[in-house]
């Protein structure tokens, strides 16, 4: 797990990065923007070249890559206890993201000049297709996590500052491909494009899209798969991390025990709270020497309190500064009469062994774009790449399921809304290969 890359510090030689500087660097990098979009226009004008179209809109690509990725958000971080100033932290997801947009699109649009189709559609059908699986992504995810948005009774600013908010990540693939393919055929309709034909293109692009994005799972720790043994092929994660508090507040950490009886001498076992929380509940089974009597309980916590604590979700970019030495979490009694800080040295240094989800699911994603690829040449008709990714995806990703260990069962089964969803994209893949079938019947016999 790489969460941070790297941190754009706050000064460079005394030179204030996100002053000035940070001004006209935004104000290049959307001139630079404009020039791009209007050389295009005069290349099209000029001859008819994809060669040469093509440059212009990939150097937009990238230019929009890094005005978004490298230089927004224009408030610099700050310290979460002392306030200052730190720099401007890149983080691995939004990179590999930004990879993923940036080679699915090339994709296209190289595959769209060896179908014989117009190549120009592609970077605006992408705009359609990124905005429009963001959206399909975020929702799903609201929807699937709406407690979580809604705990501590929060007001309609804060709640709606919460959906916003992707900084922590919060975007589910299924969502991305129904909102994508919606925001799609809306653009392919107006402009009366063929509409089969540049989803066939589309899917290699988005499988590629999703092995970039997996690696970015990897690098932030979401998706994770379930806990297995050391001897197995396995992934561990640091402190702060994702599988780190989800363990700890599902009662899987055998090491919270160890935690107690350090810093206290009494045995404590843990009381499952749920993955959601920000506390774990610990029971004392035998007081021993200790000032505690055997039935207490004492939270571990991981979240900011009022005195200052860096909140755990920050633990990856502090790695950067000086977090050995700084108060990360506390331990203390239910009704709040002894705390006891601990530091980050005093806590577990890994996390539990878990599958390496976020390692398949990238493999899995290429392995699908390649199936694609070498389709690709041999379809019949128009729609069948898009038929058989509606096919093949859903039972990878069915299976995958049975490898992570981040979402719960739904409507009372064992089963996943991710597999719940692929059950019907299965249905709606046969469905689709019936109607092409059918269809080249219909032809061929009119």
């Amino acid at each position: 797990m790489r969460e941070t890359l790297f941190v754009i510090p706050h000064e460079v030689l005394g030179i204030p990065m996100f002053g000035l500087l940070g001004w006209i660097v935004i104000v290049w990098l959307v001139v630079g923007t404009g020039w791009m979009i209007w050389y295009h226009k005069q290349k099209k004008l000029a001859n008819n070249n994809d060669d040469e179209a093509l440059q212009s809109p990939l150097m937009f690509i990238v230019i929009v890559a890094l005005l978004f990725g490298v230089v927004v958000p224009l408030v610099e971080p700050r310290h979460p206890v002392s306030n200052e100033p730190i720099g401007m932290a890149i983080r691995g997801y939004g990179l590999f993201v930004l990879m993923g947009l940036v080679c699915g699109i090339s994709l296209s649009a190289h595959l769209a000049k060896r179908l014989g189709l117009k190549v120009e559609p592609v970077f605006s059908l992408a705009v359609w297709l990124v905005i429009s699986g963001m959206i399909g992504a975020r929702a799903v995810y609201v929807i699937q996590y709406w407690h979580r948005f809604t705990a501590n009774d929060p007001t309609l600013g804060e709640l709606l500052g919460r959906i916003v908010n992707l900084t922590q990540g919060g975007l589910v693939v299924y969502g991305s491909l129904i909102g994508g393919s919606i925001g799609s055929w809306i653009f392919l309709r107006r402009n009366k494009l063929p509409v089969l034909d540049y989803f066939d293109i589309m899917m290699p692009a988005m499988m590629v899209g999703l092995a970039f994005g997996r690696l970015g799972c990897l690098c932030f720790g979401c998706c994770f798969g379930g806990t297995c043994s050391i001897e197995d092929w396995h992934i561990q994660f640091p402190p702060g991390s994702p599988p780190y508090r989800a363990q700890i507040f599902r009662g899987e950490f055998p090491l919270l025990p160890e935690i107690v009886r350090h810093h206290t001498g009494a045995e404590a076992k843990v009381i499952p709270m749920g993955p959601d929380g920000s506390e774990a509940l610990l029971e004392v089974t035998d007081a021993g020497d200790s000032d505690f009597a055997k039935g207490d309980q004492l939270l571990f916590t991981l979240t900011r309190t009022e005195n200052g604590f860096i909140p755990a979700d920050q633990w990856p970019m502090m790695f950067h500064f000086e977090l050995e030495d700084s108060v990360v979490a506390e331990l203390k009694m239910r009704d709040g009469s002894r705390t006891i800080p601990l530091k980050l040295s005093d806590l577990p240094a890994a996390s539990l062994p878990v599958k390496p989800a976020q390692l398949l699911s990238a493999i899995s994603a290429t392995a699908i774009c390649i199936l694609l690829l070498i389709y690709l040449p041999r379809r019949r008709r128009p729609g069948q790449l898009l038929a058989l990714m509606l096919t093949v995806y859903p039972i990878a990703r069915f299976l995958l399921e049975n490898v992570r260990n981040d979402e719960k069962g739904q409507f009372g089964t064992d089963y996943t809304i991710s597999q719940w969803i692929s059950f019907l994209m299965i249905g709606l893949g046969v469905a689709c290969w019936i109607w092409l079938q059918r269809k080249e019947v219909d032809q061929a016999s009119a």
